[in-house]
């Protein structure tokens, strides 16, 4: 969160934390598994738990993305898929 090279820190300039979007029970699991030096092994999330917030943005599905990136030249939404694979919170 105070890394700015991490999409998770722009969450944190808007007074968010990790429990404000992750239940206590996802990130207690997540952290079972943490060795001391190492980096926590990333999670994968359905599209619908971006979506929860990013409604504001007219984000509210993928085929309302596809549809709203349909004239790019290079359109990486155009098979849909899932938001994890290019927008990571945590590296």
């Amino acid at each position: 969160m105070q890394d700015s090279s991490l999409l998770a820190y722009a969450h944190a300039q808007q007074g968010l934390a990790s429990l404000d979007c992750h239940e206590v029970e996802a990130v207690e699991q997540v952290h079972e598994e943490a060795v001391p030096g190492t980096r926590i092994r990333g999670r994968t999330v359905e599209n619908e738990f971006c979506f929860d917030c990013h409604v504001a943005n007219e984000h509210t599905s993928c085929e309302e993305i596809m549809e709203r990136t349909k004239d790019l030249e290079i359109n990486p939404h155009s098979g849909g898929g899932e938001c994890y694979l290019c927008y990571q919170m945590h590296r």
